[in-house]
């Protein structure tokens, strides 16, 4: 069960930046009328992250052989780093507004 859980938090890692990289770099890309979501798009991206890096933890306890490692280990640093992104830009957005 650890295996699968550290597996799809690796994958749910990648959505989670492709989703950011999209949301930050595509103009096209969630720049739409939005007023049916009560979220601002990147704190739900954060929400996500958030999730990912707790099952991300939770995967590292069980890691078999070196592949394991290393999606646990890039999984824990891509998710960290994104928190903290996420979470200075929608600080210091929140404070500009």
């Amino acid at each position: 069960m650890k295996e699968k859980i550290n597996l799809w938090s690796f994958v749910s890692s990648i959505i989670s930046v492709v989703l950011f990289f999209s949301y930050s770099f595509v103009p096209s890309v969630g720049k739409t009328n939005s007023s049916y979501v009560f979220l601002h798009p990147l704190a739900i991206i954060l929400y996500m992250t958030l999730i990912t890096f707790y099952f991300g933890l939770l995967g590292f306890s069980r890691v078999k052989g070196w592949k394991g490692m290393v999606r646990s280990v890039w999984t824990i640093v891509s998710t960290l780093g994104l928190l903290v992104i996420l979470s200075f830009i929608l600080f210091f957005g929140s404070l500009l507004s």
